[in-house]
């Protein structure tokens, strides 16, 4: 499933420049890139509070390519600005478009390496906190996802305690419908991946598939259980 991940990790060499979006009205905005493994470089945009605290709750919205739309559009953020240090990450093959014969040869190149895509996207959301805590002290790291990057955060949440809580919205209800990761259906299902996560917060922004069931109650062995909110602004709790 993983076999393709790096054994070490490489330097990040982060680079990082102001960014001139309506964003800077909320907080200090950034375009920023770094390494996830050699010769691999994604990027981002960063938001730092101007709050003056030493410490901040951290979030990380993992993009899709179906939410690469509008690159101005991060109303979605806003309750989030003023209080989280945000970084929204495009993890490899979103950010840049490929033709079907390009996208077909690097699917089955890292097939052979004994990946996919989505398994190196997982790579690069551990990196991405990696990236946060080089920034600052933090008090929490967030990861938010949608539909199959939802899944995806959950993984990296299950391979990384550093995570303290995953958004998702839109989940798939099982590998059956995606993303692939290789031989993951010989192994375990998206619930019971889910269920690796707990005791740490799971809140789900659409209402949670049935089939995590089995998740819920996994949760209910430590006293807690997922949790569903309107928004992103409730589901971080901006206002603690």
């Amino acid at each position: 499933m993983y076999r393709a991940a790096p054994k070490e990790k490489v330097a990040l060499d982060a680079w990082k420049a102001p960014f001139g979006m309506w964003t800077n009205k909320y907080s200090d905005s950034f375009n920023v890139e770094f390494n996830t493994e050699e010769n691999i470089r994604v990027h981002g945009q960063l938001f730092v509070p101007r709050d003056g605290k030493p410490k901040h709750p951290a979030l990380i919205y993992v993009k899709g390519a179906q939410d690469i739309i509008y690159p101005v559009d991060y109303d979605l953020l806003l309750s989030a600005l003023t209080t989280h240090l945000v970084l929204v990450l495009n993890p490899r093959a979103v950010d840049y478009p490929m033709d079907n014969y390009r996208m077909a040869t690097t699917k089955m190149t890292l097939a052979l390496l004994g990946g996919t895509i989505e398994s190196m996207q997982v790579w690069d959301i551990q990196r991405a906190v990696d990236y946060l805590l080089e920034q600052g002290k933090l008090s929490g790291v967030s990861v938010y996802g949608r539909k199959n990057m939802s899944a995806l955060a959950l993984h990296a949440a299950a391979l990384d305690d550093r995570i303290t809580r995953v958004i998702i919205e839109d989940v798939p209800p099982s590998h059956w419908q995606g993303p692939p990761l290789l031989n993951v259906l010989r192994i375990t299902d998206l619930p019971e991946v889910a269920a690796l996560v707990a005791p740490r917060e799971i809140v789900s922004l659409t209402p949670i598939p049935d089939s995590f069931g089995y998740t819920s109650l996994i949760y209910k062995l430590y006293g807690k259980s997922l949790r569903e909110a309107a928004a992103l602004g409730p589901a971080l709790r901006v206002w603690q």
